[in-house]
């Protein structure tokens, strides 16, 4: 039950890159979290084994803002 935003999140990754940029800095709150979207993405559960382009700017983004602890 804990990974089903990231799924969620994942699901908008192939849906609607649009509204995924608007949620993820929302949903995707901890590295724990940004480790099971990764994990999902790459899993080919959506049909896709590589981030694309704007999961891969998202998770720069996060990594470079994210606090040290």
């Amino acid at each position: 039950m804990r990974d089903i935003p990231a799924f969620l999140a994942a699901a908008l990754s192939v849906r609607d890159v649009a509204l995924l940029e608007k949620v993820f800095p929302r949903v995707i709150n901890n590295a724990a979290m940004l480790r099971n979207f990764v994990q999902i993405i790459r899993s080919n559960v959506f049909g896709r084994r590589s981030l694309g382009s704007a999961p891969k700017r998202l998770v720069a983004q996060w990594i470079t803002q994210a606090s040290p602890r």
